[in-house]
């Protein structure tokens, strides 16, 4: 089902929510309405609308608190993947204080891992999964700078550390990109965002108005938020999935600065 939806742009999905909230709801209300006359529901909209306010104000905590958790973990996975990108730039500028060999070596190295990332491994965090090209990429890097002891001596040992410390940080970056596509927000707490949206989408179809479209067009207006507010929530629950997730672009750019000027 998700890839599926993820089949789809998330425009076409979007109106394909909104249509069907808005048709199910207007039908559901006219079931009702069918069996049931508006006026019978009058006597009950004092203790009815007291009653639905204070379900709307729990599960408008609920979603609101789910809102900002996969707000979050989607932001994170913005920075994750910049800050992973920011060392390796840096790794590629500071192999120029290196010996010749020693800075091709590493720079090839940075450009065939970053290649590995974007072409292999973005794809496969859609699913939570890691590339195994892109672990032993990033491995031969490390190797090069851990077999090189000779750089720990002389003008070059401060660049050195240096570029340890930033590829120890590109390391924990890339395990934490890595780690925040394969957060999902619990089944659990999918049911009860689902179970409250139909709890109070069937509570509002039990309150009455002398006019049938007044009434229809406030129900599916209703409906057609909570769908919406859905939808939102398991597109920030997918941060590399679809056209509304994150793109390597970041790290396309720097292939691209590389390719007009590699001597930087």
């Amino acid at each position: 089902m998700t890839e599926l939806i993820f089949s789809i742009h998330s425009v076409i999905v979007i109106i394909l929510t909104v249509i069907l909230s808005v048709l199910i709801s207007v039908m559901a209300l006219k079931v009702i309405r069918k069996k049931v006359n508006w006026e019978r529901f009058k006597e009950n909209h004092e203790v009815g609308g007291f009653l639905f306010n204070a379900l709307g104000l729990i599960y408008a905590v609920i979603v609101a608190f789910v809102i900002f958790v996969s707000w979050t973990e989607y932001t994170e996975a913005i920075n994750f993947s910049e800050k992973e990108i920011s060392h390796l730039r840096a790794l590629y500028h500071n192999s120029k204080s290196f010996e010749p060999d020693m800075k091709m070596k590493i720079r090839e190295s940075v450009v065939e891992y970053v290649k590995a990332v974007v072409e292999d491994e973005w794809p496969l965090m859609s699913y939570g999964k890691t590339s195994e090209k892109a672990r032993v990429e990033f491995t031969k890097l490390w190797n090069i700078y851990l077999t090189a002891p000779h750089l720990k001596a002389g003008a070059t040992e401060f660049v050195y550390q240096q570029s340890l410390y930033d590829l120890s940080e590109t390391s924990n970056a890339r395990v934490m990109r890595v780690a925040t596509s394969r957060k999902n927000i619990p089944g659990i707490v999918w049911t009860v965002i689902i179970v409250g949206a139909l709890t109070s989408i069937c509570f509002s179809l039990f309150f009455g108005t002398r006019n049938f479209y007044v009434q229809a067009t406030m129900t599916s207006l209703f409906t057609m938020t909570n769908a919406l507010i859905m939808l939102l929530i398991f597109y920030l629950d997918h941060p590399f999935s679809g056209n509304t997730g994150l793109s390597p672009i970041i790290y396309q750019e720097f292939i691209n600065m590389i390719n007009i000027n590699p001597l930087i």
